[in-house]
Formats: C-alpha cells, structure tokens, sequence
C-alpha cells in the first residue's frame, strides 16, 4: 500500500463487534485450559511429540494495519491445514505444515470498501528435540517458512479511489518452543509459543490494474523488499484421543521497506512517483479444530 490513492480505511459495525466478543474468548478460552488441567498424574506416559498426521479447520478475526497510512483490512477468515510429525530418533522430530486462509475483509483507508478478496498460505518445515521436565515434556524446535499473502483491492472505493492487486511474501525464521503434559483425564495439554524472524519480504503492487481509471493510461508495477520485520504466535491444545481444540493468536510486526520509482501516465503525461510499503502490523486471533491420525 502505498501513498498513492488507494483505498483503505473504517470498519463496519459487524466487525467491529465480532473483534470485542472473539478477543475476551480467546484469553478466558486460554485460562480455562491452563488452569482447569493443573494437576497432573505422575504415572501417566510422558508425550513428546510422535509421528503421526493432524489435518484441522480454522475460523479467525483478521487485522492488517498501517498506521503511518490509516489504512486498515479487517476481516472474518475461515482455514483448512495439515501437520505431519516424523520421529527420526528418540528424542528429535521432524515437522511439516501447511495452511490456507481464504475470506474476504474490509478495507478503510482513501474512502471504505467491503468484500475485498483475500487469502494467504503459509508452509513451515521445523525440526526439533524432546527434553522431560517432570511430568511435562519441552520440545524446542527451529525451521523455515514461507508466507504468501494476496489481496485484490481493484475497483473504486467509497471515495471514487481505485485500488489494485498485491501479493505479499515473507521467507521466516521460526524458533519455538512446545510444551505437552498429561491430564487426569487422560487428555493432553500442548502449548506452544514462537518467534519468526523475517529473512525477507518481497511485495508486488500490480499499479498497472489503475490503467483505464481517472484518466490513467499506463502503471508500472512495483516490486518492493522488507528486511526488517519478526512475529509472534501463541497456542494452547487440549487434545483427547485424534480431536483437538486450539485457541490461537499470531502477530506480525514489518518495517518500511524499500523505495522504488514506479511511472503513471494520466492524460498522455507520465511522472515519476516513489513507492514505499509503510510499517504494518497483522492481527490474527481464532480457533482450530483438528483430526489426528
């Protein structure tokens, strides 16, 4: 998004109310599990993670920001994902996942737009060790991801503002951290936290989709790169026997990325005009249900 006329900015009021409602759920849905499964029996079997599948569905409040901007996309998403876990040795694991979150958000920034299509996935390859710690079992783990995220914000805003196409993508560092312990109940509590540290972002705004609006001819494209930029994501299961229940929160914090020169003919004249991806931040908080096998 840039400093251009793009569309960007309000909430509706439906949004606005879910984000209230879905926010508190998370943390009390959060405390209930920690809490409630506090005591633990010695003799049960210690559960590092094992080999094994989990496929899972999602239903998430997304928030993209640019504060510098005022621009903002918000939204209600919907997920569907697979996580394979491979042990190679006693105590060190291999895992892989992959998920895909399509929807459709809000966009407020130059005027208002609702229905703006979207959809991002993201494939990580970790590997990691198990370690026992009384009666739980602590898994750190490191690995590499890759996010792409794509919005088509084309068309006129409420404000006469024509926006166009980006595709966002982040190669990451992940290092985390799992924690499992057995209940009484002989369910599973598996917690995990984690930190992504971005290696680069590459951002493509397709400005030629503004040719043919406000007497603009012709629009090139521009490719920008973040350097500068981490994130966050926390967890909590309560696993018994193949189902689960995750409530869980991620972030995303880049920094400005590079400047580009991008040209716009209107009117059979053509400038020059620089083209910048502004700090942003990403919200996204929700709740998975999954199948293991």
């Amino acid at each position: 998004m840039y400093d251009l006329d793009e569309p960007i900015k309000h909430h509706n009021q439906l949004i606005i109310a879910m984000n209230s409602i879905l926010k508190p759920i998370f943390v009390l849905f959060c405390f209930v599990i920690q809490s409630g499964y506090a005591q633990f029996i010695p003799t049960l079997p210690k559960l590092p993670p094992t080999t094994g599948n989990q496929i899972y569905a999602s239903s998430a409040y997304y928030s993209y920001s640019e504060p510098d901007a005022k621009t903002t996309h918000n939204g209600l998403t919907t997920g569907i994902g697979y996580e394979r876990t491979q042990k190679i040795s006693s105590n060190t694991f291999i895992k892989a996942n992959i998920d895909y979150n399509p929807g459709r958000v809000e966009y407020a920034g130059t005027g208002t737009k609702t229905g703006v299509p979207q959809s991002y996935w993201d494939a990580r390859i970790l590997i990691g060790t198990n370690y026992q710690a009384n009666e739980e079992t602590i898994s750190p783990y490191i690995g590499v991801g890759y996010r792409s995220l794509y919005n088509d914000n084309r068309g006129p805003s409420s404000s006469g503002a024509y926006g166009y196409q980006r595709t966002i993508n982040y190669t990451y560092i992940p290092i985390g951290l799992i924690s499992r312990k057995a209940s009484a109940s002989n369910s599973i509590i598996e917690t995990r936290l984690e930190y992504d540290y971005l290696l680069k972002g590459k951002v493509q705004s397709q400005l030629s989709d503004l040719a043919g609006y406000g007497g603009i001819t012709d629009a090139t494209d521009a490719n920008n790169t973040q350097t500068s930029g981490w994130g966050m994501r926390l967890s909590v299961s309560y696993l018994k026997e193949n189902w689960g229940i995750t409530p869980y929160l991620s972030y995303w914090f880049i920094q400005n990325s590079d400047a580009v020169p991008v040209n716009i003919t209107t009117n059979g004249t053509t400038a020059t005009y620089t083209a910048v991806e502004p700090t942003n931040r990403t919200n996204e908080y929700g709740v998975k249900v999954s199948y293991g096998f």
